[in-house]
């Protein structure tokens, strides 16, 4: 698709997404608006390029925020990776304490199978009772 001029719909096809996000992006300022030679937008390589760069970016559980921040930044040259630096750091210690939380969760819910599995048949399920305490 180098070099070659597509329509929304081919892009959106091309990158994955759909044509409403392609349109989001644009009003948000994460994709160049294209060219309207003649009245139709005239989508390029660059802005595959750009979708493929926000795909991967919010791979990494980077925010449509972040990744607005970080385009802007991408202007400035040098601050570029500092900028960067300090983004992925953030979103690094974010993703840890979701990590801690999942943990602990894990834990409780296999507390609760375990419960669950070790109380007699006529009695009331102890997973219930946790849930409904207000604790």
């Amino acid at each position: 698709m180098a070099g070659r001029q597509m329509t929304i719909g081919v892009l959106a096809k091309a990158a994955g997404v759909g044509v409403e996000t392609i349109r989001y992006y644009e009003r948000m300022g994460l994709i160049d608006r294209p060219a309207k030679p003649g009245g139709a937008r005239v989508y390029g390589a660059l802005h595959l390029r750009q979708l493929h760069y926000i795909r991967n970016a919010k791979n990494l559980r980077l925010s449509l925020k972040d990744i607005l921040a970080l385009r802007q930044k991408l202007a400035i040259g040098p601050q570029f990776c500092a900028a960067t630096r300090d983004i992925v750091a953030q979103r690094l210690g974010e993703v840890e304490s979701e990590i801690a939380k999942l943990i602990v969760t894990r834990d409780e819910l296999g507390a609760f199978l375990q419960r669950c599995a070790s109380r007699p048949a006529d009695r009331p399920c102890p997973v219930l009772a946790d849930l409904t305490s207000d604790s």
